[in-house]
């Protein structure tokens, strides 16, 4: 009898630990990159941010903070709220925050003060902080751009390398822990468009007869999705830059054998949870 009390108690122990891990988690809102189409990007994981990724970051910002503010009314009153962006998305949520930061003391009921005050932290999938070279061919010629536009993708101004357009260049600062997830996994793309980004800050004469290349994960440039502070020549993956603000940013994870979109659809790796991160951090 003893022995099936202590069974009893043991597993109501156990249940009520992990009832309470549940009621714990974190509200998670994921927002989608560059593409076409972003419905079921993420798959079926829930609370998605659907936006229009061919439009320049302060004409689809406002928009896409207004469907962030919808699925956060869906969290629990004291629930930490996490945004999850990938690519494109990344600088949307570094643009919305930053300017929420900056908006706080002058407009206190503006969307982006709401969001940055109501989020706990970001995990920055591949991020597009800076630019893309194959953005750059895109944007280049009326040719290019039609040629584009056949296959879904239009020139975006906020994803060339021009440093006028950067997020990087108008927001220093997200004023939340940001966990950067990056890839030098850059077997996906070969040929031109593999050349194209590989080729990207590198003299002709070192790309040719030495060998080097800009590492990338076959979209972006390394530099842009560690939130460098510069974009610059980076050889090797394991290169430490300094970041935007290195009071927020943390280089988190590194994927050396999945590039740039190839773990979207692996729920379990996008909810990746940082253990030791300092969610209570003063902003």
């Amino acid at each position: 009898m003893q022995k099936i009390l202590k069974t009893i108690f043991i597993t109501s122990i156990v249940t009520m630990v992990v009832i309470d891990h549940v009621l714990a988690a974190d509200c998670d809102i994921f927002i989608h990159g560059y593409t076409p189409e972003g419905q079921g990007y993420f798959g079926e994981l829930p609370r998605q941010v659907v936006w229009n990724a061919n439009e320049p970051i302060e004409t689809s910002a406002p928009k896409v903070a207004d469907k962030i503010l919808e699925l956060m009314d869906t969290c629990e009153k004291d629930e930490p709220v996490v945004l999850r962006p990938h690519s494109y998305g990344v600088a949307q949520v570094h643009y919305i925050l930053g300017k929420g930061k900056q908006f706080q003391a002058l407009y206190p009921e503006h969307k982006y003060v709401q969001i940055y005050q109501r989020t706990t932290e970001v995990y920055a999938f591949t991020g597009a902080y800076h630019g893309t070279p194959l953005m750059d061919l895109i944007c280049a010629k009326k040719v290019t751009q039609a040629l584009g536009k056949r296959f879904g993708r239009l020139c975006v101004t906020t994803l060339t390398t021009s440093k006028t357009f950067n997020v990087s260049h108008i927001v220093q600062s997200p004023g939340v822990p940001t966990h950067l997830i990056y890839s030098s996994d850059r077997s996906g793309f070969g040929g031109l468009l593999g050349g194209i980004i590989a080729k990207h800050l590198v003299d002709w004469r070192a790309f040719i007869f030495h060998g080097v290349r800009n590492q990338n994960d076959n979209t972006l440039p390394l530099y842009a999705t560690k939130a460098c502070a510069e974009q610059q020549l980076i050889e090797d993956p394991e290169f430490e830059c300094k970041n935007l603000d290195s009071n927020y940013f943390v280089n988190f994870y590194h994927l050396k054998d999945k590039s740039h979109s190839g773990y979207v659809d692996d729920h379990e790796f996008m909810l990746i949870k940082h253990q030791h991160s300092d969610a209570s951090q003063q902003k």
